[in-house]
This record gives structure tokens, sequence and C-alpha cells, in this order.
């Protein structure tokens, strides 16, 4: 079989399929009956019904506010631990002299201490390594 062949098959395929489905939907949604929302509709359900609704809800509004609090948890874990591997890196590259490969230094100063970017950016804006306050993280 052809791969020219193999497509128009499969183009005959999906337009049956799309076909298909787009009658299945149709007949679905004829067999559904209209909701009532009037105040008069809302009037007759039971009471028992809406306290059971309200006390679902406060256990839905509960579990949210649990799962916000795990998840605010672990975000900050997980920024305190990607904060200690950047630090980590940076210490190494120092000691074992790595940053010089780079051409560059780690600095302790406001135009290079950027602990998403690991190199420094002095070399491109023409600071001399005199004028530097090199950290020394031994």
């Amino acid at each position: 079989m052809t791969v020219e062949k193999l497509m128009d098959t499969y183009e005959v395929c999906i337009s049956g399929l799309r076909k298909t489905q787009t009658r299945r939907r149709i007949a679905s949604l004829k067999r559904i009956s209209p909701a009532n929302f009037t105040k008069e509709a809302r009037n007759r359900v039971p009471q028992m019904v809406l306290q059971r609704i309200q006390s679902l809800n406060k256990l839905d509004v509960e579990l949210y506010e649990y799962a916000q609090g795990i998840f605010a948890k672990q975000h900050k874990q997980a920024a305190e631990k990607l904060f200690d591997a950047v630090k980590n890196t940076r210490k190494h590259l120092h000691l074992f002299g790595w940053h010089q490969a780079l051409g560059c230094l780690f600095v302790d100063h406001a135009i290079c201490l950027a602990v998403h970017l690991l190199v420094c950016k002095c070399k491109a804006k023409n600071i001399e390594t005199e004028d530097m306050n090199v950290t020394d993280y031994s």
C-alpha cells in the first residue's frame, strides 16, 4: 500500500467517524430535558437537598484550601532546593577554577549577582577584575 493510498483511506475513515459522532451527539442532546432555573422551580427543591449541597460545598472549599497549602509548601521547598543547587554550583565552579575557563569571575556585587544566571556579566560591561569584590567560597 502506498502512502498516498493510505492517506486517502485515512481521510475516508476520519470523515465517516466525524459524521457518526455528529449524529450521536445530536441524538444525545435531543434526549436531554431542558433545565428549569426559574425561581419557582428553585423554591421546589427540598430543604434537605439544599443543606446537602451546602455541606458538600463547604467540604470542597476546605479541600481546595488544604490543597493550596500543600502546593505552597511544595513550591517553597522546590524553590529552596533550586537556590541551594545554584549556590552549590557557583561554589564548586569557584573552588575548582572553572569560572576562569568561562572567562569571568563570580562576584558579590549588584551587577553580577544573579542566582538564575551562573555566569558573571562584568566582562560584557568592561568592568576590570581589580574593581570587583571577588567572593571567597572556601
